[in-house]
């Protein structure tokens, strides 16, 4: 048991944390939970597992980055992608196969990693990134506009 309690402590940042540390982090706590609750939204889950995912994101990564220019949080797009992927999944059995699609998103990375391809991706993210979130936001926007259309003329011949 010792031996695991000291395996724990040395995963545990070296510095002491002080009071401006904590205030420091206070806007990121706080502006991290509506964030954390559309990711779960726009995943197509409860905002509730997106709370989830915000708060263990930022507790894993910060326990696994060695620097303080790292902010470890959900992205939209992740969450788009996420959501997109799980469109034919029923609602009953989302959140499960929303656990599945990180797990094997993460072993992916993993994998990545130890293959060292990182550097073959981490200039094309944020172009790549932008262009999913607009593109997706567009079709999303598409069907609901004609969903509506379809509505509004199904409501005018029945009139």
């Amino acid at each position: 048991m010792s031996e695991i309690l000291d395996r724990l402590r040395s995963l545990l940042p070296r510095e002491q944390m002080t009071r401006s540390d904590v205030i420091a982090g206070l806007p990121g706590a706080i502006g991290s939970v509506p964030d954390g609750m559309a990711s779960g939204v726009l995943a197509g889950v409860s905002p509730l597992h997106g709370l989830y995912a915000s708060m263990a994101g930022r507790v894993f990564g910060g326990l696994s980055t060695s620097t303080r220019l790292m902010v470890v949080t959900t992205t939209s797009a992740s969450a788009l992608a996420a959501g997109s992927a799980l469109t034919d999944v029923a609602d009953d059995d989302r959140s499960a196969a929303l656990v599945v699609l990180t797990l094997l998103a993460g072993g992916v990375m993993i994998l990545a990693a130890v293959l060292r391809l990182g550097r073959y991706t981490a200039s094309s993210i944020p172009e790549g990134e932008r262009g999913f979130v607009v593109g997706r936001v567009r079709y999303l926007l598409a069907t609901k506009y004609a969903n509506a259309n379809e509505a509004a003329s199904d409501r005018v011949a029945t009139a």
